[in-house]
């Protein structure tokens, strides 16, 4: 065992952690316990089994030898009778056989101290040589009597002394077995009691080992349990980002390496995550704040000003011609431009903490206003003072920038609220192409309005909440009306009828004007196959349809599905979106030409559309925009630009018409300039198709005399037009 727990107990020692230490103290500990337990019970089980076997030994051969005593001493008395009674020439050898029963009688005595106690101080075995000293006496005497012829005098002495000696010898020997059968009980007795004190050592024992046990855990308990439950806490601390909570251990070894190491790592992480932080909270290139951390680190700037504290001013501002910088120069310029309007930024508003870079050149910031200036004051003089030219590279760059303005408390209660509409009057402000906006809450009522449409134009188109109305177009050659415009008009359930300039551009900027451009085609071919027979009707066409490459192959199918010509439907598009979309309409615009639909230029004159320009495009009909028309039967430049504009049309081979016509003077003016068709209130207001049918037969059935009649009375002060609604 000492063998076995030597090296444990050396390892220990040169160990240098005190928790390892601990562990293979206490293993050792428990290991010694067991083996000497082990060892113990060994060692005396075996001294109990050779006790045994030992006994068990001397018990049989006591129990033998006081048999062959026994067994000699009535051998001797059975000869020695054969002698008295025996023939003469039969004496001598019953004579010899007693001499030898007597000798080995003789032998067993001499072993008999062996296996008693005392051995031949022993009083039994004494008695027991007395007697068989004195059986041999007597048996001898009558033996020699025997031999003398005196046969009376040996069965005198054989009845009188050899007998009793012999009954004595017997019970000596009986009493001596006695006896050590006594002792022998007692030899057990007395294993058994010392059986019944080993068992109570080691329970003692035991339970010495459970309690040098119950103390070795815990010593351990308090070297390791105690702080894992501080590390616990450490961890669940670190996992909710506390980094102020940290493992401490009072002692040294592996559960100090691994606190120290912990605390490491909490440190690396809550560095690596402050890291995280500045990239996500700080813009790398300006190293200003990004919006989380701008909202973060002026929230209390707002609440000031909502609890009568000074008034805050927000701008978001971009910088103008960036997108043109980066595609010039490249992005390094584009980003030298930012880095120099921050810097500008920074110095006008108060610091670089009160700015914030909320993505690609748009920035917002913050300052709190006089008592005696107005935010739009402060805004125009922050605008004015942003405009300023840089040097990058051999190449002066003029810096100016596009304002959005909100100011607290009256646009918002938080400062978050404050930079949402900020960026709202900025949208606004660069869709205006003005250089500062101040935020407008009816602009956010008007937006949300906008918002709600989009659900309630979806519903309006699956619904029929959306309806054609017709306007006339007036052949100028003949009076008579050759053909109408289709105009969407949006009955609304709840607010009535919804004018086009609501939600037309909304639908544009959502992309719904292609499911509103899809329905009109659907409603007019079907009006144009049931109602309209032999009239033309214009339909209008976003540039969206037109990116479709599709959309020519869907036009041919709805024609097709309703037996309408194709030389009956028109469509129009705007000459400013046509600009805005570049070339790529035109395939469209001749896949949809070679159908045989025609093509109408609306709005023409407003898009500074070039002449080249216009002749790749398959259009065979001109509308004048409103613009031009207007006033010019009293304004000579405007009646010469309008004739200009009328041959420039012919020139290209196309119909020209006059939209917005609304006196009779424009009407006669169109007229002498050579233009073919007109269309305008003073013709007809757009109106339902009945009331459309209703007017159509009444104008061509009255003829064009009636019809010039009809605009003589109303140049004379009628107020009559030439269609009207009931």
């Amino acid at each position: 065992m000492r063998l076995f727990v030597y090296p444990i107990t050396l390892m220990s020692h040169y160990l240098p952690a005190v928790t390892s230490r601990r562990l293979v103290l206490a293993i050792a500990a428990l290991l010694a316990l067991l083996l000497s337990t082990a060892g113990a019970s060994l060692l005396k089980e075996q001294r109990i089994a050779a006790l045994i076997t030992q006994q068990a030994q001397d018990n049989q051969e006591r129990t033998e030898l006081f048999a062959d005593i026994n067994d000699n001493a009535f051998e001797s008395t059975r000869k020695l009778i054969i002698l008295l009674t025996a023939p003469r020439e039969v004496r001598m050898y019953a004579q010899e056989e007693i001499n030898a029963a007597i000798r080995r009688l003789d032998s067993s005595m001499k072993l008999l101290p062996r296996y008693i106690d005392q051995g031949d101080h022993n009083p039994g075995f004494v008695l027991i040589a007395d007697c068989l000293r004195r059986y041999q006496q007597s048996s001898t005497h009558t033996a020699a009597r025997v031999k003398a012829g005196d046969m009376a005098g040996a069965h005198r002495m054989m009845l009188e002394t050899t007998e009793f000696d012999l009954s004595s010898l017997i019970g000596a020997i009986q009493s001596l077995q006695h006896a050590e059968q006594q002792q022998q009980a007692q030899r057990v007795t007395a294993m058994t009691q010392q059986l019944d004190r080993y068992k109570q050592w080691l329970l003692v024992l035991s339970a010495t080992g459970l309690l040098i046990s119950m103390g070795l855990s815990w010593w351990i308990i308090a070297g390791i349990a105690a702080p894992l439950r501080a590390a616990a806490s450490a961890v669940r601390s670190l996992a909710k980002g506390d980094y102020s909570n940290r493992w401490t251990v009072q002692s040294g070894g592996e559960v100090g390496e691994i606190a120290t190491a912990f605390n490491h790592l909490a440190d690396e992480v809550q560095r690596r995550e402050q890291a995280l932080r500045d990239l996500i909270d700080i813009d790398l290139l300006t190293g200003l704040a990004q919006r989380n951390r701008f909202l973060s680190d002026h929230a209390a700037l707002a609440d000031a000003a909502r609890h009568d504290g000074p008034r805050v001013a927000l701008f978001c501002f971009d910088i103008e011609r960036l997108k043109s910088i980066n595609a010039v120069l490249g992005f390094d310029a584009g980003d030298e431009v930012i880095v120099q309007a921050a810097h500008r930024a920074s110095q006008l508003i108060g610091g670089p903490s009160k700015l914030a870079r909320l993505g690609g050149g748009t920035l917002a910031g913050v300052m709190t206003l006089h008592a005696d200036e107005t935010p739009i004051e402060r805004g125009h003089a922050f605008q004015r003072a942003m405009e300023h030219r840089i040097r990058w590279r051999e190449h002066d760059l003029d810096i100016a920038v596009t304002v959005g303005l909100a100011s607290g408390p009256e646009h918002g209660a938080s400062l978050h609220d404050l930079l949402r509409r900020a960026e709202q009057a900025l949208f606004d402000a660069k869709r205006q192409r003005r250089s500062l906006v101040t935020y407008s809450p009816s602009i956010e009522a008007a937006r949300l309005s906008h918002l709600s449409m989009v659900s309630e134009l979806h519903q309006a188109i699956e619904q029929g909440h959306l309806r054609p109305f017709l306007q006339a177009k007036l052949c100028l050659a003949t009076n008579r009306i050759v053909g109408a415009e289709a105009l969407v008009r949006w009955h609304h359930p709840e607010r009535g009828m919804i004018p086009p300039a609501e939600f037309i551009p909304f639908a544009e900027s959502t992309g719904r004007i292609v499911a509103i451009t899809n329905y009109m085609l659907e409603q007019c071919i079907a009006l144009m196959q049931k109602r309209l027979p032999g009239m033309t009707v214009a339909v209008n066409v976003s540039t969206y349809d037109l990116r479709d490459t599709t959309f020519p192959m869907r036009l041919k199918a709805t024609l097709e599905r309703y037996g309408v010509p194709a030389e009956r439907l028109q469509i129009e598009i705007t000459e400013s979106g046509l600009l805005d979309s570049g070339d790529v309409p035109i395939a469209c615009l001749n896949a949809i030409r070679e159908l045989g639909v025609k093509i109408a230029i609306d709005d023409f004159g407003t898009g500074q559309s070039s002449l080249a320009y216009l002749q790749k495009l398959p259009a065979q009909e001109l509308k004048i925009d409103r613009s031009f028309v207007d006033r010019s039967d009293a304004d000579p430049q405007r009646r010469a630009l309008l004739q200009s504009i009328v041959r420039l049309g012919h020139g290209l081979g196309m119909v020209v018409t006059a939209e917005g016509v609304e006196t009779p003077g424009e009407l006669a003016m169109l007229r002498e300039a050579g233009c073919n068709l007109a269309q305008g209130y003073l013709i007809a207001k757009p109106m339902a198709v009945d009331d459309f049918l209703k007017q159509f037969d009444q104008f061509n059935a009255r003829g064009a005399d009636d019809s010039l009649a009809n605009l003589a009375r109303r140049s004379a002060g009628t107020s009559c037009t030439v269609l009207t609604t009931p």
